[in-house]
Parts: C-alpha cells; sequence; structure tokens
C-alpha cells in the first residue's frame, strides 16, 4: 500500500480540467534559463488577466518563482517532468506544483516543511539567515524562500507526499493566494 504524508495548512484543490490551466516541463528547460520560472509566472499572470494590480502581479510572480525553483532544485531526475496546476475561484488563485522527489531526500525535506508550521516563523527565518552565514557559499543556496512565502506574503501552503513503487515519491506542493 503506497504512503500519503501531508502537512500544512487546510487548502482542497479540486481540479476542474475546464477551469485549469495546467503545464508541464523538465526541470532542465529551467536549470538551462532560469528567466524561465519568471516567464512562466508571467504566463500564468496573464492568462487569468491579473497583470492589471501591480499587488497580484508581484504576489504571483514571487510565489510562482519560489516554487518552481524549489521543484526543479530537488526533482529526481532533470529531464523528468515538474507540473503546474493551477485555478482561480472568485478572490483566490490556487496553484499545484507536482514533481518527483527521491526518497533518501524525504525526512530532510518533511522536517523543513513542518517547521514552518510548529515554529515561529520570525525565528525560524532569523535562524535560517544565521546558519547561511556560517555555510560554504556553494551550500547556501536559501532555504528561506517558503518561509518568507508564509511570513511575508501570508500565502496558505500545502505538501503532499505520494510513495511511488520506485523508491521515490511524488512531491505536491500546494499554494493558495488570495487576490484583493
Amino acid at each position: 500500500m503506497n504512503k500519503t504524508i501531508t502537512i500544512g495548512d487546510n487548502i482542497t484543490f479540486t481540479s476542474d480540467s475546464s477551469r485549469n490551466l495546467t503545464l508541464s516541463f523538465s526541470p532542465d528547460d529551467i536549470t538551462n534559463c532560469w528567466s524561465n520560472a519568471d516567464r512562466l509566472a508571467g504566463l500564468i499572470t496573464d492568462y487569468y488577466h491579473l497583470h492589471s494590480n501591480k499587488e497580484c502581479t508581484t504576489l504571483i510572480s514571487t510565489v510562482l518563482n519560489e516554487l518552481i525553483e524549489n521543484a526543479v532544485k530537488y526533482a529526481e531526475n532533470k529531464y523528468g517532468t515538474v507540473k503546474i496546476d493551477t485555478l482561480k475561484n472568485e478572490d483566490k488563485l490556487l496553484i499545484k506544483i507536482s514533481n518527483t522527489l527521491q526518497a533518501e531526500k524525504l525526512t530532510p525535506f518533511i522536517d523543513e516543511c513542518k517547521k514552518l508550521f510548529h515554529t515561529d516563523l520570525k525565528t525560524l527565518f532569523i535562524k535560517r539567515i544565521e546558519s547561511l552565514k556560517k555555510e560554504a557559499p556553494r551550500d547556501s543556496s536559501g532555504g528561506i524562500g517558503l518561509i518568507l512565502l508564509k511570513k511575508d506574503y501570508n500565502t496558505g501552503i500545502k505538501f503532499i507526499f505520494y510513495e511511488n513503487n520506485d523508491d521515490s515519491y511524488k512531491v505536491s506542493v500546494i499554494a493558495e493566494l488570495t487576490l484583493v
């Protein structure tokens, strides 16, 4: 029996193929040109005609960039598939990004995810900044993006880990944005 682990906010993403925008890409497409993450964010913003509201555009771009970059960085296979599903409901935009994570990365990633919901975010942010100062520059790839999404942008976030049969996990990160 495949195991599912859920961490985070109470967000429901119900797929509706008539109202969803779904995009798929290879992590390699982004690592060859990191600005493609920003282009994807712009495409999604334009699709929902949200570019007229600067605050919405900035929010969507920031959240999408962070989620896309994380999905690419932690993908099991750089030639695999990252899938983005979005759905706009009235004043909410739901974003679901899915990829595959190697089993050995699962426990550390779950531990980091749990901290977002069980630790004071300001304290967590400061501790992460301090730990980045101590790490070698090549190891300081971040770790603060998800903290900032929760702390500064009040983004609802939910992580779902689905066990595959091949010693890997499908990871879906769902973000809920309030469009004001």
